[in-house]
Formats: structure tokens, C-alpha cells, sequence
């Protein structure tokens, strides 16, 4: 049974987070990103190792609906761990 856990990135460690995408999908696991903001890299994301297509990407418009998302995907036990990304956080 998968229990989903978030790691709140701020801005300024993007890079470090890409990388921790990667790993968490080299181990197999299904990881989401909830990004408030047009601050995630797709580009960049691949760079650092992260399988685009197995990546989960939602981009609401503000942190009410960040959080309304991941209240779902942590019930629903869908994702292994789910990255909150925004300037805002």
C-alpha cells in the first residue's frame, strides 16, 4: 500500500529537486509535482535525470488548489511522493 508523503521545495533549490525526482523514479516509484507558478523546468528536469513521461505534472493557480490536489493524490495512494513547488510556499 503506497503512502503518499510531499517534500515542499522552495525556488531557490529547484536543481536539488530535480535530482530528487530522478532518484525517487529510479527506485520505481510514481512521483507528482504540484507547481504553483511557472517556476518548474521541464528542461531542466530532464537534464537532471527525471523520466518526463512518468512524471506527474499539475500547475493550479494558487495554493488553495495545491493543496485540494494533494489532499486527492494522498487519499487516493496513487503517488509515492509529491514534490509542492511555488514562490509562495
Amino acid at each position: 500500500m503506497k503512502t503518499t508523503t510531499a517534500r515542499i521545495a522552495k525556488t531557490t533549490g529547484l536543481a536539488a529537486t530535480y535530482r530528487r525526482i530522478a532518484r525517487w523514479q529510479a527506485k520505481g516509484r510514481t512521483v507528482a509535482v504540484l507547481c504553483v507558478g511557472q517556476v518548474f523546468d521541464l528542461k531542466a528536469a530532464a537534464a537532471a535525470g527525471a523520466s518526463l513521461g512518468r512524471l506527474l505534472v499539475s500547475q493550479p493557480d494558487n495554493a488553495a488548489q495545491m493543496q485540494e490536489i494533494y489532499d486527492a493524490l494522498r487519499r487516493s495512494r496513487c503517488v509515492d511522493r509529491c514534490f509542492l513547488i511555488g514562490a509562495a510556499l
